[in-house]
């Protein structure tokens, strides 16, 4: 027999549900304000003389998007392989809370200063972390018979 939808199952979530849930959109708000805020540091520092800056930076932060798209894959089979899903999410945290914000700050300096192609892989290696270990561990920490609908609000604040 079906379940009739009712959206507020959702709202029923064990609290590491919703840690996730916020930590994602901390991610992504993170994520679309870096890219929005690059575009203009990129055009500005590296590409003000040439023909359509705009686009040239938009290229080279596309860098980041697709260090992240490939890291992904990786990080995910290295996830899926070793089988310790929690111990790589403790040990990612670990050094996402440390390292990060230590990555984060050199790969905006890196873009700066040093080699916008060096600082946007480095952002990307960051942000592939992040994807892979956390989107695995919504469907451990969401409720089996709501997934779905835990899955779709993950999604939306996203």
């Amino acid at each position: 027999m079906r379940e009739a939808f009712d959206l507020r199952d959702v709202f029923k979530e064990k609290r590491i549900y919703w840690y996730v849930l916020w930590y994602m959109a901390f991610v992504y708000t993170s994520l679309l304000c870096n890219s929005a805020i690059s575009v203009g540091l990129l055009t500005e520092r590296w590409f003000h003389d040439e023909p359509q800056p705009e686009i040239k930076a938009g290229r080279m932060l596309g860098i980041m998007w697709f260090t992240s798209a490939l890291l992904s894959i990786l990080f995910g089979l290295v996830v899926d392989r070793t089988g310790h899903r929690a111990l790589i999410v403790i040990i990612t945290r670990i050094f996402k809370s440390v390292g990060n914000a230590l990555l984060l700050v050199a790969g905006q300096l890196t873009v700066w200063y040093y080699n916008p192609v060096t600082g946007n892989m480095i952002l990307g290696i960051c942000f592939a972390l992040a994807f892979v270990t956390v989107w695995t561990s919504i469907l451990y920490v969401a409720n089996p018979n709501h997934l779905g609908k835990s899955m779709a609000c993950v999604t939306s604040v996203d």
